[in-house]
């Protein structure tokens, strides 16, 4: 397949398409084509678009459209305020590049498309709510006049660029964004608010007040798991339980640090492997093999996942007992 270069205005696609990003370090790009893999696998019929600052033979193999990186528009996530600057489709689904698509989603895709602009929403928040991403979230709302806002992930956004509606959001989260620190918004990663924090004002300001709810069909994240994580990218699906609640995605979201996890690297080398873009070695299978065993092990001791730094504690603590055992049988000498 041999990619265009494309950019806003050049040429619009009637259609339907995928918009990811990858740009800054090396391994963004190469989380954009395990997700484009998985796209190309279970919808295969959808254009794939990215933007981003370099270009290799992967990324020109997995996207049908190369959008050049505009530095003007800044850096970090709430880069995604210009999505619509960057699109050539008429209708978009933008998919953060740390996701695995798992198995086809064209009825959750027909049901997003019925908004102008939606995220996948899990819920609503008042004043009286908090949110780690906001200094005083009350404060925030009643300084802007919002009775409620929208709380998600925003590993997928829809959006129709032909709304008017939907361009002024973007411009007015654009503007949120200028006023994160006026209006109290935390940074994230030293590169200004989440797109989350500032798209989820944009739309209670901008008169949005009905989303698209996927019921834990479409898009979810590993936050908030419990018990193990069970996905097959090759077509069985994703399910895991989170907040006590079933939930089967089409597209796992590995924000974070979750794109270190065994689960994550293993499906991702699945694709690369069937796609013969790398091969999979017999000890990175061993060594994957054995990650999936001691993670099945922990699992199964303390009922759930645990996060890294859960982890960098237990170490800790262990490092702790060691000494102080060495320093006991040190003493009795």
């Amino acid at each position: 397949m041999n990619a265009e270069i494309g950019v806003k205005n050049s040429h619009s696609l009637k259609e339907v398409g995928i918009l990811t990003y990858a740009f800054g370090e090396e391994r963004y790009l190469d989380y954009a084509v395990n997700l484009a893999l998985s796209l190309r696998l279970h919808m295969p019929d959808l254009k794939r678009a990215i933007v981003t600052d370099r270009e290799n033979a992967e990324i020109l193999a997995a996207f049908d459209l190369i959008i050049p990186f505009n530095a003007e528009f800044g850096w970090g996530v709430a880069h995604k305020t210009y999505m619509d600057r960057y699109s050539p489709f008429d209708e978009t689904l933008f998919i953060d590049a740390d996701c695995l698509v798992s198995r086809p989603f064209p009825e959750e895709l027909q049901a997003i498309r019925q908004f102008d602009f939606t995220p996948a929403v899990e819920e609503v928040l008042t004043p009286q709510d908090s949110n780690i991403f906001f200094h005083d979230l009350g404060e925030t709302m009643r300084r802007l006049k919002l009775e409620e806002i929208p709380k998600f992930n925003g590993g997928v956004y829809f959006f129709r660029n032909g709304s008017e509606k939907t361009q002024q959001m973007f411009s007015e989260a654009r503007k949120l964004t200028d006023r994160c620190h006026e209006l109290g918004l935390r940074g994230f990663r030293k590169t200004g608010p989440n797109d989350e924090s500032v798209f989820s004002l944009a739309l209670s300001r901008s008169g949005f007040h009905t989303f698209y709810r996927d019921q834990g069909r479409l898009m979810r994240t590993p936050l908030g798991m419990h018990g193990p994580l069970a996905i097959d990218v090759m077509g069985g699906g994703t399910r895991f339980v989170k907040l006590g609640i079933l939930v089967q995605p089409a597209i796992c979201h590995f924000c974070g640090g979750f794109v270190n996890w065994v689960e994550y690297r293993g499906e991702a080398l699945k694709l690369r492997t069937h796609f013969q873009i790398s091969e999979a070695s017999a000890l990175d299978r061993w060594s994957i093999g054995c990650r999936l065993v001691v993670m099945r092990i922990w699992v199964l001791i303390f009922g759930r996942v645990v996060s890294k730094h859960e982890l960098r504690k237990l170490k800790r603590r262990l490092k702790r007992k060691l000494k102080n055992a060495l320093r006991r049988l040190i003493l009795r000498r």
